[in-house]
This record gives C-alpha cells, sequence and structure tokens, in this order.
C-alpha cells in the first residue's frame, strides 16, 4: 500500500510538473539561446553609433564596442562610473536631465559633448528609450557623432555674421548687436563711442589698380585697424570701403584721439600700391536717450563732413 502511495504520488507529480528535458534537447535549448544572444552582440556590436545599457541610477550595464572605442574604457572601467561622468560643464546637468526623462516619461533624447578617448569632448546626439531587463527599468541609449554637422553649422553661421572678405563682422550681424550696446549704455549711464572710417579715392585705386589690389588693401586696412583696437571693441565692415568699430565705455574725446592716431596709422602704412592710401574717420559718442539710428546717422554726418573737405581728417560730431 505504501508503495502503490508512492508511485501515485510520483505519477501525480509528473502530470503536473515540467517534465524533464533530455540530454539532446537541453543542448539544443542552450545552442539556440547562444545563437541568439551571439545575434544580439554582433548586431549591438555592428551599430555605426555608441550604444549602451543604464540602470535607473545612471550606472552603465552594456556598452558595444564602438562606445569602448571611443571612450577609451574597458569594461571594468565602464562600471565604475557614472554616465554622466564622461560628460563635462553645463553637458552634465543637461544628460543627468535626460536620463531622468527617459525614466520617467520612456523616451529623450540630448545633444552633448562626450569625452573621447583622447580626452576630447566630442558632440553627440543620443537618443534614450526605457525598458524592461530581468524585471528592472533600464535605460537603452543610442549616440551618433554630429560632428561633422556642427562644424557645417558653425561655417553657416559664421559666414552669416562675417564679411566673406575681411573676416570682420557682417553688417547684419552687427545690426543686432548695436541696439543691446545701445541699451546698455542707457541703463547704465555709460559712455559709448562710434568711429568710421572710409578710404579716400577708393574707387580710383581699384579702376587704376584692379579690384584684386583693391581687394588686398581692404584686408590690410581691416588688419591694421582691429590690431590697434582693444578687446573688448568691435569692428565691422560696414560697406564697400567703409569700416565702423563700436567702443564701449569710451568718450567722444578718447574715440577722438584713437581716431586720430588710426589716421596718421593708416597714412604711413606700406600697402601693395607705390602711392599712399588716406583715410575719413568720423567720431561721435551715444546721447541719452537717442536711438540706435540716431546714433549712426551722426557718424555718418561726421564722416561725411570730411569727406566733403577733401578727406585724410578726423571730425567729431
Amino acid at each position: 500500500m505504501s508503495d502503490s502511495r508512492r508511485q501515485g504520488g510520483s505519477n501525480r507529480q509528473e502530470d503536473h510538473g515540467c517534465p524533464l528535458l533530455s540530454s539532446s534537447a537541453h543542448d539544443e535549448l542552450q545552442h539556440k539561446l547562444r545563437q541568439e544572444r551571439d545575434f544580439s552582440d554582433a548586431v549591438i556590436d555592428g551599430l555605426p553609433a555608441v550604444f549602451c545599457v543604464l540602470d535607473d541610477t545612471g550606472r552603465f550595464i552594456r556598452w558595444n564596442h564602438n562606445f569602448k572605442r571611443v571612450t577609451g574604457l574597458e569594461g571594468n572601467e565602464l562600471t565604475r562610473i557614472n554616465a554622466v561622468d564622461l560628460f563635462a560643464g553645463e553637458d552634465q546637468p543637461r544628460v543627468a536631465q535626460a536620463i531622468s526623462r527617459v525614466f520617467e516619461t520612456g523616451s529623450a533624447d540630448v545633444e552633448a559633448a562626450m569625452r573621447g578617448a583622447s580626452g576630447a569632448y566630442i558632440p553627440y546626439y543620443f537618443t534614450g528609450l526605457r525598458v524592461e531587463l530581468n524585471g528592472q527599468p533600464c535605460l537603452t541609449g543610442t549616440g551618433f557623432d554630429i560632428s561633422a554637422r556642427k562644424q557645417i553649422e558653425a561655417e553657416l553661421h559664421h559666414q552669416a555674421h562675417h564679411d566673406s572678405l575681411t573676416g570682420l563682422m557682417s553688417w547684419g550681424a552687427f545690426d543686432e548687436l548695436l541696439p543691446l550696446e545701445v541699451q546698455r549704455a542707457r541703463r547704465y549711464g555709460s559712455p559709448l563711442s562710434l568711429i568710421m572710417c572710409d578710404i579716400d579715392h577708393f574707387k580710383s585705386v581699384n579702376d587704376r589698380h584692379g579690384h584684386a589690389t583693391g581687394d588686398l588693401i581692404l584686408c590690410q586696412v581691416a588688419d591694421t585697424l582691429e590690431a590697434n583696437l582693444r578687446g573688448s571693441d568691435v569692428l565691422i565692415r560696414w560697406g564697400g570701403e567703409e569700416f565702423l568699430a563700436l567702443l564701449p565705455e569710451t568718450k567722444a574725446e578718447d574715440a577722438g584721439a584713437l581716431a586720430e592716431t588710426l589716421r596718421a596709422l593708416l597714412a604711413r602704412t606700406r600697402f601693395p600700391i607705390h602711392e599712399q592710401v588716406t583715410a575719413s574717420l568720423g567720431v561721435t559718442e551715444y546721447r541719452p536717450d537717442e536711438s540706435p539710428r540716431s546714433l549712426l546717422k551722426r557718424v555718418d554726418d561726421a564722416l561725411y563732413s570730411v569727406k566733403e573737405s577733401g578727406g585724410n581728417r578726423v571730425a567729431l560730431l
């Protein structure tokens, strides 16, 4: 009777439990699992992007070969740091916030510069998704190197804000800057002056020596003017052969003295032609509550008065 009960009990366990796998079935299952693991590893490591998996504290759980190559870190080094440790400055809190958003909302993206193997910071565009691994929330992150895009953006920005010949700030960018400087001068009661410079008889220089020589002279004038201004001053190519210097924290008499120094310097500068190149300069100072347009008109009027009298002089208005 006891044998029968034992036998019956054993039969009931087999009926309601999981049958044991045969040795061949077990080997086949292990082979399939290895195949799936190798496939996923091959896919992840074959990604052109950097890829990683983070836990909810920002620690690394997994990464691909590209991630190790870019950062120069081995697996044991990655497991000892937090993801935000690979960033610096303002990017650190931005990346930390993006990681938090992934766990809160399910996804997030961020542009940030990640430290590379050389120590230089490389701009990346990262996307993160929340997933569950073994019942725990994790983040899968993918990052694409956007260095080329950033370089193009920087070049386009420079082209939009700088004169293509001299490299000075363009009048369009200055048009945005001047109202801000006028507002600052008005708010704090600080002086602000302008110097407008025009190369005398420049059309005849172009006519006799050609535009290529004229361009060389324009560049040399720009370099000469800029080299004799302060770091806080702004020099722009106003157009043609005209230049405009914005001088914060500068009174009219000081701006006038500087303009005379610049005039004399240009008059004795050796240019790529066998004749003297001179310039006319107008100077003015911001007056309380006037508009940027009024300030520009007055400095232009000062310059015009010099041109009318023959040039190679400074006028303060």
